[in-house]
């Protein structure tokens, strides 16, 4: 994940180390997120990107990133579970 701090990995560079996404549907999606004013989970899952599972998923790990209960290689390794 290189040099992000753990506190403020964001969902999309979590779900795309997971292998969960490619980095051109994450752009496309931070691009409508831009233009439309939503949330960048929202546009993930509308767009079809992800499912439901996987963002919920992804965000309760982030969560626990943010806690410093789990390293991003744990995150990572639980989130490939969701492809």
């Amino acid at each position: 994940m290189g040099e992000t701090q753990v506190g403020t990995i964001k969902i999309g560079q979590l779900l795309l180390g997971a292998g969960l996404l490619t980095g051109a549907d994450l752009a496309e999606a931070l691009e409508i997120a831009t233009e439309s004013g939503q949330l960048i989970g929202r546009v993930l899952v509308m767009s079809g990107f992800v499912s439901e599972e996987q963002l919920k998923a992804g965000l309760s790990l982030q969560e626990k990133l943010r806690l410093n209960q789990i390293s991003i290689d744990q995150a990572i390794k639980e989130l490939t579970k969701y492809r």
